[in-house]
């Protein structure tokens, strides 16, 4: 209980300790909100992520984000497109995954593949040497995620705008899924 020690001269308790609860709610009210404004920000509740200036990307490179594993690509007409690293077959196989990873010109393996599979590049694609490939199953792709290596899925795109800022905008809330089917390189297919 209360004792009269513990009570002002007016008989109430101190006010010290009431003003003290309430900046301690407000503080911690303050940091919850802008916690919660950061996260609705950060595209983390969406599925999206904004990255750096578009004019900061050069033309036919690419970037690879691996906290959401997909490949951001520049393509040589300036172009943005995003795809995951996991392809279909590997995304199906709940043993064993294995991931696109980008095959330099300077790779002991690149001439070899440029020459099975040069010609299969895809237009959007265009002059750009740089490929990407699966090491399971031995699919390669070009800097488009056209599967160059034969017929089958391409791997799976995500949307890229670029907003009022200039700022690349990836969402990976939702795939695009397409397959190279002859000489058909998009064919839509659901994902």
């Amino acid at each position: 209980g209360v004792t009269h020690s513990d009570l002002g001269a007016s008989g109430q308790r101190p006010v010290a300790l009431g003003c003290t609860l309430v900046v301690l709610a407000l503080v911690i009210g303050v940091v919850l909100v802008g916690g919660c404004i950061a996260f609705a920000e950060s595209g983390a509740d969406t599925g999206r992520t904004t990255l750096r200036d578009a004019d900061s990307y050069d033309f036919d490179t690419f970037t690879y984000e691996g906290e959401r594993n997909y490949f951001l690509n520049r393509m040589p007409n300036g172009e943005f497109v995003a795809f995951s690293d996991l392809d279909a077959a590997n995304r199906a196989n709940a043993s064993r995954q294995c991931r696109a990873t980008v095959v330099h010109p300077q790779d002991p393996a690149y001439k070899r593949l440029i020459e099975d599979f040069g010609d299969q590049i895809s237009a959007e694609a265009g002059s750009s040497e740089f490929l990407f490939r699966e090491a399971c199953n031995d699919a390669v792709y070009d800097l488009a995620g056209v599967l160059v290596s034969g017929e089958g899925r391409n791997l799976d795109q995500f949307r890229v705008t670029v907003d009022r800022r200039n700022q690349v905008v990836v969402d990976v809330s939702k795939r695009t899924c397409t397959e190279r089917r002859g000489t058909d390189q998009r064919v839509r297919v659901d994902c």
